[in-house]
């Protein structure tokens, strides 16, 4: 897969489909973050699960490329490879930046994900009243120290950031200056909802609101920690959303052999 995409990146199974796997689950970085932020994560799955990170253009490995700026322009190439790929159960989780693109390409893809996993983000119908993509690099800088996720040897090297910024101050422009399109269609699958309970960007009413964008139902899981408690907290995070995956396929299968039963009536 790596080979074939630009922005998939298989994390589990030693870089390899698994033939055998269950549903695939594709994740998406925070603002600045890449593929990898992801990789401990396959440690905690189950072995019949493929993991997928997603690179935006612009971002690591992926440095030469021009990042994106809205998130059209980011959302519909990655939505195109996903589709690829979608002969079995997709699961899509995506962290502050990532949740709403996770949540922008549920709406693009073909059938509806098997369930739409968002973290450390409010509903899309919020705007952010903030311009950090606008701010000089120091600034910048002491923004990305103050949020956390961002290795310290890294912000501190001069030459380093020169290299990240434009993909970080692009992803920032994406995110302060998203609105839901009036015309945004409901998703058809449910969502489950994680944060940090001092997270300081998380207003509850806010997450609440999650349930005006799709036909099914939200569940809600908050773990403590800031807005980057995924780091000390993925074991639990991948855990819970396990357990909300397979009661969704659970669901399904039951919906599945009454639909089958009524026939034979």
């Amino acid at each position: 897969m790596g080979n074939l995409m630009k922005s998939l990146r298989l994390l589990s199974n030693r870089g390899k489909i698994n033939e055998r796997a269950n549903y695939r689950v594709f994740c998406f970085p925070h603002a600045g973050g890449g593929a990898s932020f992801y990789k401990k994560w396959e440690e905690a799955f189950d072995v019949g699960v493929d993991l997928i990170g997603v690179q935006y253009p612009g971002h690591f490995d992926r440095i030469k490329e021009s990042p994106a700026t809205n998130i059209e322009e980011l959302t519909d190439p990655i939505c195109e490879e996903i589709e690829a790929y979608t002969d079995i159960p997709v699961v899509l989780f995506g962290h502050s930046l990532g949740a709403l693109v996770a949540y922008t390409i549920s709406q693009k893809l073909s059938n509806p994900p098997l369930l739409l996993g968002v973290s450390g983000r409010n509903s899309p119908q919020y705007t952010f009243n903030t311009s950090i993509h606008k701010m000089d690099v120091n600034d910048l800088i002491l923004d990305l120290y103050k949020q956390g996720g961002t290795s310290f040897d890294i912000l501190e090297n001069f030459e380093a950031m020169q290299l990240f910024i434009p993909a970080i101050r692009a992803d920032y422009q994406i995110a302060e200056t998203y609105v839901l399109p009036s015309d945004a269609k409901l998703l058809d699958c449910p969502i489950s909802i994680f944060w940090g309970e001092d997270d300081k960007d998380i207003h509850i009413p806010a997450v609440n609101d999650w349930r005006f964008v799709t036909k099914r139902y939200i569940k809600r899981h908050i773990f403590s920690g800031g807005h980057f408690y995924l780091e000390s907290q993925f074991k639990k995070v991948v855990n819970t959303l396990q357990q909300d995956i397979e009661k969704v396929l659970d669901m399904q299968n039951k919906e599945y052999i009454l639909r089958n039963v009524n026939r034979t009536k």
